[in-house]
């Protein structure tokens, strides 16, 4: 399980965040390579942005605003005629809608892209209090610092470059993802 969290947060690192490989402002297609230098330069750049205030750490107060920018977001979304409130009509047309996107990408119903594993989207690894970002807190002091932040997905990017050449390519990325997939228990 540990390992289908780091890939995905790996992944998510590095394709959801637009990682550069030929280009700084290009995002990188599903067969780009990734080298260690660039990831490491993709973390960088999204660890500035979770370190609102600049300080070199990730802090529960910035995690707390960013957490409450995504809640404001998502029912900013929600309440379709900006009365303030959500009706039970506006989260049903904003379920029909998330379908509709689920379906033009050929979701099955209820799982995001890459749910494979049965998880539900928004649910990918995040159990527990403090989540995902908060098992990145290795001295367990509250705070996350960049080496902090970056540790896991090093080391899974080293996991996934066995021929140890500093580039993940869509071939290591697609051994590992059979290997994890073999080891998965199969579900109904």
């Amino acid at each position: 399980m540990k390992k289908m969290i780091l890939f995905g947060a790996l992944g998510a690192t590095l394709l959801g965040s637009g990682l550069a490989v030929a280009q700084p402002a290009e995002r990188p297609g599903r067969d780009a390579d990734w080298t260690r230098t660039e990831m490491i330069a993709r973390a960088d750049k999204q660890f500035a942005k979770l370190d609102t205030n600049g300080d070199g750490k990730i802090t529960a107060d910035e995690r707390a605003a960013r957490k409450d920018a995504r809640l404001e977001a998502r029912f900013q979304r929600l309440d379709a005629d900006r009365n303030g409130s959500v009706t039970l009509a506006e989260m049903k047309a904003a379920d029909a809608q998330r379908g509709e996107k689920r379906a033009g990408r050929g979701e099955r119903d209820g799982q995001e892209r890459g749910g494979r594993h049965g998880m539900r989207r928004g649910h990918h690894g995040r159990g527990g209090p403090g989540g995902m970002m908060m098992r990145a807190d290795a001295d367990k002091d509250g705070v996350i610092t960049k080496a902090e932040f970056q540790a896991p997905m090093t080391a899974m990017f080293d996991k996934l470059d066995t021929d140890r050449n500093g580039v993940v390519t869509k071939a290591e990325r697609d051994a590992a993802r059979a290997t994890w997939k073999a080891r998965e228990p199969k579900r109904s």
